[in-house]
């Protein structure tokens, strides 16, 4: 089951994102890779890729990405407070998006 994982530095700069832009929904999206992420069109955007799944550093991205989330593309979204009220707890150490084939789970560790 694949996860990522953010740390605190990550929660801050993801929130930060958010914030900045007024954007109210994140996604978890496999296509060009696997990725948690924010944007605002192609001006900007905030992406952290799962593991083996970055296509700028991962030779192997396509056939990581396949082997964790199977062969088809796809993009969900989360509302954005999934990760705003992380950052707003100091207690927060890290933020865990998890998926399997039915469910999409984010959970906060402090």
């Amino acid at each position: 089951m694949p996860s990522l994982t953010l740390n605190r530095a990550d929660i801050e700069k993801f929130a930060a994102f958010i914030n900045a832009h007024a954007i109210k929904q994140i996604f978890i999206a496999k296509d060009h890779g696997a990725y948690v992420g924010a944007s605002i069109g192609e001006k900007a955007n905030c992406i952290f890729y799962f593991a083996g799944c970055d296509p700028n550093k991962d030779k192997d991205y396509y056939d990581t990405s396949h082997s964790k989330f199977g062969g088809d593309d796809f993009g969900e979204h989360l509302d954005a407070k999934a990760v705003t009220t992380a950052a707003a707890d100091a207690r927060v150490k890290s933020l865990k998006f998890t998926i399997t084939a039915t469910t999409l789970k984010v959970e906060c560790f402090r």
